[in-house]
């Protein structure tokens, strides 16, 4: 598509590229998890979560965008410093990492800091596959001592996990 921008000596001409082939783009299909059952993990190597979805793509071409809104926040000894990872998964391969350390106020009614960790992550997979892919959400943290958990969603009134994906034409 060609641009002409008239006027003055600081006319501007030339062609904007087309990055993007006719049906490429396209959002073939989506398939949405919703995940309320409250879980706790406090080990030092990543565990499953109940955050895990399944997408079958119908072309060894096309894109999976996956989305999380991960319901979660963590908990420490007021005296204590953790660290709080979450990682996302195609299968066995890992995408993405995230590493969060919680801040916020002492409980009055105990000696624990909570904090909401930011769930929140977006990856664009290119797998190569017409197979089923499985994709989910691990969870760790830095010690165990002194009951340091990743907590997902909370009670059933607190809220929910969400994730999304969608097979994108290439």
């Amino acid at each position: 598509m060609a641009i002409t921008r008239l006027g003055g000596a600081n006319a501007i001409t030339g062609t904007i590229p087309t990055s993007v082939a006719p049906g490429q783009g396209k959002v073939l299909q989506v398939v949405n998890g919703n995940f309320g059952t409250e879980q706790n993990i406090s080990n030092t190597s990543y565990q499953d979560s109940a955050v895990t979805l399944n997408i079958t793509p119908s072309s060894s071409s096309s894109k999976v965008l996956i989305i999380t809104a991960l319901n979660t926040d963590g908990y420490v000894n007021i005296s204590d410093n953790r660290q709080f990872y979450l990682r996302l998964l195609n299968g066995s391969n890992t995408l993405m990492y995230k590493q969060i350390q919680i801040g916020g106020e002492k409980n009055p009614t105990n000696d624990y800091v909570y904090g909401s960790i930011d769930g929140s992550m977006c990856y664009l997979d290119s797998p190569s596959s017409t197979s089923e892919l499985t994709y989910k959400v691990q969870a760790k943290v830095s010690a165990t001592a002194n009951n340091c958990n990743v907590r997902f969603n909370g009670t059933s009134s607190a809220g929910h996990s969400t994730m999304t994906l969608m097979e994108i034409s290439a």
